[in-house]
C-alpha cells in the first residue's frame, strides 16, 4: 500500500474507535486522551483492547498494520513539535487527525 492509502486507513480506524475516547489539544499542543493515551495507542486499546503508553506507539502501529514511517508522520503531526509547524503537509494531517476525533480544525486569529 502507498502512504497515502496506509494514512486514509488509518484515519478510517482512528474515525471507528474515536467516540471510545475523550480527545483534548493539551497545553503543549498535543492531541491525547485524559489517559494520555496518542492517537496511535487509542487505535491500538480500541481496536485489540491492548493498552500501551503512548511513548510505545511504534508497538501499537504495529499491532493495527501501521509501519512505522507512517506512524512517525501520524505522531508528529499529532504532536506538532515546533520545528514542523510551517510544514504544509504536516498541517495537512494534523487538520485531518483532529477532524477525525471530532476536534476543531479552525485556526484561531493571530491578534
Amino acid at each position: 500500500m502507498s502512504r497515502d492509502e496506509l494514512l486514509n486507513r488509518f484515519l478510517g480506524q482512528l474515525r471507528e474507535v474515536a467516540g471510545k475516547f475523550e480527545w483534548r489539544v493539551d497545553v503543549g499542543g498535543k492531541i491525547r486522551t485524559p489517559e494520555d493515551d496518542c492517537l496511535l495507542t487509542a487505535v491500538c486499546r480500541g481496536l485489540t483492547g491492548q493498552r500501551y503508553a503512548w511513548h510505545q506507539y511504534p508497538v501499537a502501529a504495529g499491532r493495527i498494520g501501521l509501519p512505522i514511517e507512517v506512524a512517525n508522520d501520524v505522531v508528529v503531526a499529532a504532536d506538532w513539535p515546533a520545528e514542523q509547524r510551517q510544514d504544509p503537509a504536516t498541517f495537512a494531517l494534523r487538520q485531518q487527525l483532529k477532524e477525525a476525533v471530532g476536534l476543531p480544525t479552525a485556526v484561531p486569529a493571530i491578534p
